[in-house]
């Protein structure tokens, strides 16, 4: 792989050889009428609104108990394609889903939430982006969140899986994962085998990309774009959403590191958490040490969270955890 300090600019929106690729939008609901109207009636317009010419929308709808369908066919009619799902599968569930679903002849799926909203330039400057660099599998771009006052796209991951904000938002950069919304090209997202179906919530993304780095593509973010993620779903500290949050952390390196960096890193990261759980009042108040003990009884009694996945994936894997390090799309 070459330096990932820098990408090219591009902003051709042509597919090859003039024709526009078809691109498939997939949008993840789950009561969005009554947990985030407004935002989620500005994501489907978004998305419909889109200026690009040759694309499809899917609502994929999570198991959702409110009116969500019926209102929005009432305003969308048949330009929307919808899934239909009898429970929430959660985010990885509802996104594969929609996966299965999409036109056989899209060249790129465009993952977003429901609370995500984008000017209409946005998803053709981001194909236009993938189409101008092949080796690029997924594209995302600036993430407003109002009342934020640092705004990045997509975020780097250390060894142990935790957080590292971009910083140098003045050009288009190299990331370790995107999130909440994202381009993908439909040939990567399979060959990579998809979003984990073990992950109900929390790391679903990060683990999705991870796998696009380590099958030799990489992950990027056009600062030329920007969506904004109203980031007001419910949910976000619960005890079980918690306990996913440290669960998926370790089944990631289950899955994904070769022998010798799991075995240091898996240790360090039980290691972290159990301090934290300790020493942190944030930690200790969501009783943690509890949570961490339950995770790891969890993985050695059901190893096929990770083991199935691990045996496949490492038939495609191409790129070290060492060599990304090197590139600095892992950190330390």
């Amino acid at each position: 792989m070459a330096n990932p300090e820098v990408v090219r600019e591009s902003k051709n929106q042509n597919g090859r050889g003039g024709v526009l690729p078809l691109v498939s939008v997939v949008v993840l609901n789950h009561n969005g009428l009554t947990q985030n109207r407004d935002a989620f009636l500005r994501c489907l317009q978004s998305c419909v609104g889109s200026e690009y010419p040759n694309k499809e929308v899917l609502l994929v709808d999570n198991g959702s108990t409110d009116s969500s369908i019926p209102f929005v066919r009432s305003l969308y009619g048949e330009r929307i394609r919808y899934v239909l799902l009898d429970r929430n599968l959660g985010y990885s569930g509802g996104m594969r889903a929609g996966a299965r679903m999409v036109d056989p002849r899209a060249r790129y799926i465009v993952f977003t939430n429901n609370d995500v909203f984008f000017p209409p330039e946005t998803i053709g400057g981001l194909v236009g982006f993938l189409e101008a660099h092949p080796d690029v599998g997924v594209a995302n771009c600036i993430e407003i969140v109002p009342r934020r006052d640092y705004n990045p796209g997509g975020t780097y991951l250390d060894m142990r899986l935790s957080h590292v904000p971009p910083r140098d938002l003045s050009k288009p950069y190299f990331v370790t994962a995107a999130e909440n919304f994202f381009v993908i090209r439909r040939d990567v997202y399979e060959r990579v085998g998809g979003f984990d179906p073990n992950f109900f919530q929390v790391y679903d993304d990060q683990d999705l990309c991870l796998r696009v780095w380590m099958s030799g593509y990489r992950v990027a973010c056009d600062t030329h774009y920007s969506v904004t993620h109203m980031h007001r779903l419910p949910n976000k500290k619960t005890p079980i959403r918690w306990y996913r949050h440290i669960r998926n952390r370790y089944i990631v390196i289950l899955k994904l590191y070769d022998p010798s960096f799991l075995a240091a890193y898996l240790p360090l990261r039980v290691i972290t958490d159990l301090y934290y759980s300790v020493f942190d009042p944030k930690w200790r108040s969501r009783r943690s040490i509890i949570l961490v003990v339950r995770a790891l009884r969890e993985l050695v009694s059901k190893p096929n969270l990770f083991l199935p996945a691990r045996e496949r994936f490492m038939r495609v894997k191409k790129v070290s955890e060492r060599e990304l390090l090197r590139l600095g799309i892992l950190r330390p």
